[in-house]
């Protein structure tokens, strides 16, 4: 866990005057992992993984695991989905949505 809190750290605080406004969590979470693979650093765990994508929305955490996976910055054991993005259950009085009724 000490080896990602400096880039945790670093991911989080931004850059300041280099950041872009406009960029996703994701377009500054890749130029962050690509420092850290640049500058030789070890791959992630899977823990470490999950603590660098909490904060972003959904799609961009499976964007974010993919991209370390593709990078070879993480080199574990498939992250089960439930881990990485939470699955809502459908609500008792409602029940599921159909494919149907959510096209509508």
């Amino acid at each position: 866990m000490m080896r990602i809190f400096p880039v945790l750290c670093m991911f989080l605080a931004g850059s300041g005057a280099t950041a872009d406004p406009t960029a996703s969590d994701f377009e500054t979470f890749r130029a962050e992992m690509a420092e850290y693979l640049l500058a030789g650093d070890r791959p992630f765990g899977a823990a470490d993984v999950l603590t660098l994508v909490q904060a972003m929305p959904p799609a961009e955490k499976m964007q974010a695991v993919i991209y370390l996976r593709r990078l070879g910055l993480y080199t574990g054991a498939p992250i089960p989905l439930e881990q990485i993005v939470p699955l809502t259950a459908a609500s008792p009085a409602t029940g599921p949505v159909s494919s149907v009724e959510a096209s509508q």
